[in-house]
């Protein structure tokens, strides 16, 4: 819901201005796999609400009520890991690579034991490497798409996310991977300048 675009158009002299909630909207997590075939496969989640008793610091004899959230957690990763990589086995593509960024979630040690025995190869990209990864560009054209009207509380927004996924073609992954691509050489010569 805090997701607003930073500019706008208005008439000529006067500035452009428009409401933007005060408030944050939950945050959904969007896990996600493309290649030059399109999105594999497209996972969203909003964090679970947790009721827990805890005491306070102040006064050990007074429990209090403590909302927290579940937020995405390594096992959530491997069970989109093991959905992404049957959509690859059903389209006959074994021998691929799985490209991962440094999202801690990413480095559980289970996960790269769970991808070598699914016969799958895994391989990091860089820290500091946005430019090496297709997908980033793939949220980009997401995001935009979802934030192009107000986000109102009663928007249903993983339906929003869903639909503006939909608008993801196979031209624009071959595109963004493409374009990664072309960064290859420059990063192997280890050149400052890319």
């Amino acid at each position: 819901m805090h997701i607003k675009r930073t500019f706008g158009r208005s008439v000529s002299g006067t500035p452009a201005k428009t409401t933007v909630p005060m408030q944050r909207g939950v945050s959904i997590t969007i896990l996600a796999a493309m290649c030059e075939r399109g999105i594999v496969s497209l996972s969203l989640k909003k964090p679970t609400a947790v009721i827990t008793k805890k005491k306070r610091k102040l006064n050990i004899y007074t429990n209090v009520e403590v909302n927290g959230q579940i937020d995405t957690r390594t096992q959530h990763y491997l069970n989109f890991l093991s959905h992404t990589m049957d959509v690859l086995d059903s389209q006959s593509m074994q021998e691929c690579y799985l490209i991962i960024d440094n999202t801690s979630i990413h480095k559980a040690d289970e996960m790269k034991d769970f991808i070598s025995s699914r016969g799958y190869k895994w391989a990091y990209l860089s820290v500091y490497s946005p430019f090496l990864n297709p997908i980033e560009k793939m949220w980009s054209k997401i995001k935009l798409d979802v934030c192009r009207e107000e986000i109102a509380e009663s928007d249903d927004l993983i339906l929003r996310i869903t639909e503006s996924a939909k608008t993801v073609t196979l031209s624009d992954c071959l595109g963004w991977i493409n374009h990664a691509i072309s960064f290859f050489s420059c990063c192997l010569n280890r050149e400052q300048k890319l």
